[in-house]
């Protein structure tokens, strides 16, 4: 894999940051040049890696950066829904301000 493949390309190095949480790498990163909305073959993003492992910091960060709250995967899954679908109530709420499906309770 090439190095700047594996840093700003599709499940690289913003990917694994968003799913761990790490709100300062996600920073440096997109800083760098990294795409907030790179997608994955399946089309998952950034921030459907954070939003289904409810990382809410990584969340607000990358939504607060430009990511694309209603990118759908190949499945049709939003980030809202994989944080609901995962019980992440705290980013599935921040996710909900940033998308047009009716908000549930």
């Amino acid at each position: 894999m090439k190095l700047a493949s594996w840093i700003f390309g599709a499940d690289g190095a913003l990917f694994r940051a968003a799913a761990r949480g790490d709100a300062a790498l996600i920073e440096e990163l997109i800083a760098s040049g990294a795409n907030v909305n790179a997608a994955s073959r399946r089309g998952y993003t950034p921030l459907h890696r954070a939003a289904q492992n409810g990382n809410t910091e990584a969340v607000a960060l990358l939504l607060k950066k430009g990511a694309n709250a209603e990118a759908a995967t190949i499945e049709g899954l939003t980030p809202l829904e994989m944080a609901r679908m995962n019980g992440h109530r705290a980013a599935a709420a921040l996710l909900s301000n940033h998308s047009s499906e009716p908000k549930k309770p």
